[in-house]
């Protein structure tokens, strides 16, 4: 079936919208078949990372001219009742100090840079952008847990060089000093300083301490569903819009 496009000629709407019933089609399709079985978990994974990345691209272009719902979501924060999507308080195992509550568009932005450039997870080293699951005794998936740490490198070894340049480097603490700035204001991270880190390199520190951001959150595969199912009906609005502006103007 081709897709309904919005009135300005877009089809990411009704893609969005098939994107939730893909999900709920799978769930009835696969009732008879045992749990240890099923993929509802991959799928659900798979299906909200085009869902994130479309979620990304909007929120580029101004989307409270497109779709103003997804625009006032995004920006509310994990602080007030009620929570949505799926998240709770306690989906968020680990954070950067802000001196405010997480927006749910840092909760997406977190999810879909851990999906979309994942690391190896290990225990040593630093915090890595990526994902990782947790399972039953029996094998079968119960949830994820999704690291955001956009200044590690892909070794977890260290920072990107542009985090801890050479204090010999020219303009080096000009360009570190920017880059803190757009995070604190960005985040809102307050107390944040660059300095030298006594081995012949800036860093940006969080008091006295070495600053690494990192946000990390835990989801099990029910809250995620919710999510894709919610997501899903976000960024379809426009569509739905289009549809109930067209019969007010058939009734006409």
């Amino acid at each position: 079936m081709e897709y309904e496009r919005t009135p300005d000629g877009q089809l990411q709407a009704d893609f969005a919208l098939r994107i939730g019933r893909i999900a709920k089609q799978y769930e009835r399709l696969c009732s008879a078949i045992p749990l240890e079985e099923r993929y509802d978990a991959t799928l659900l994974l798979s299906l909200l990372q085009a869902l994130l990345t479309n979620c990304a691209e909007l929120l580029k272009q101004k989307p409270e001219r497109k779709n103003p719902a997804l625009k006032q979501l995004t920006s509310r924060n994990l602080g007030q009742d009620p929570t949505l999507l799926g998240f709770q308080r306690n989906s968020v195992v680990e954070q950067w100090p802000s001196s405010r509550a997480l927006t749910y568009r840092e909760l997406l932005e977190c999810m879909r840079n851990a999906m979309s450039h994942p690391c190896a997870q290990t225990p040593e080293g630093l915090p890595q952008t990526g994902y990782t699951s947790w399972q039953s005794d029996s094998g079968v998936i119960e949830g994820f847990t999704f690291t955001q740490a956009p200044w590690v490198n892909s070794s977890g070894k260290d920072l990107k060089p542009q985090y801890m340049p050479s204090e010999a480097a020219e303009d080096a603490k000009k360009k570190l000093t920017t880059e803190m700035q757009r995070f604190e204001k960005n985040y809102h991270v307050p107390d944040l300083s660059v300095r030298s880190d006594g081995a012949g390199h800036l860093r940006i520190y969080h008091g006295d301490k070495p600053f690494v951001p990192v946000l990390r959150l835990k989801l099990d595969v029910n809250q995620l569903r919710m999510l894709t199912m919610s997501l899903s009906e976000y960024l379809a609005e426009p569509l739905e819009r289009a549809r109930q502006q067209a019969v007010m103007h058939g009734n006409r």
